[in-house]
């Protein structure tokens, strides 16, 4: 499965490179972005909302609202 292009769970768009995190692929990018990440700068709520609705997902919860 090397270089096969998957959908990245946070910023959805096709990447080759990156983590399987119970069954969803997070791309490189994302990770270094997250892991950088200052709850002062806009992405981060970005981030947050994404990856709560990975939870959520895997709970089987409905989304918020």
């Amino acid at each position: 499965m090397e270089n096969e292009a998957r959908l990245c769970m946070v910023c959805r768009t096709p990447q080759e490179r990156g983590v399987t995190v119970l069954a969803r692929f997070l791309c490189d990018d994302c990770q270094r972005e997250i892991a950088a990440a200052d709850p002062v700068d806009g992405r981060y709520e970005f981030y947050v909302r994404r990856l709560a609705a990975f939870w959520r997902e895997l709970a089987g919860a409905p989304a918020p609202g």
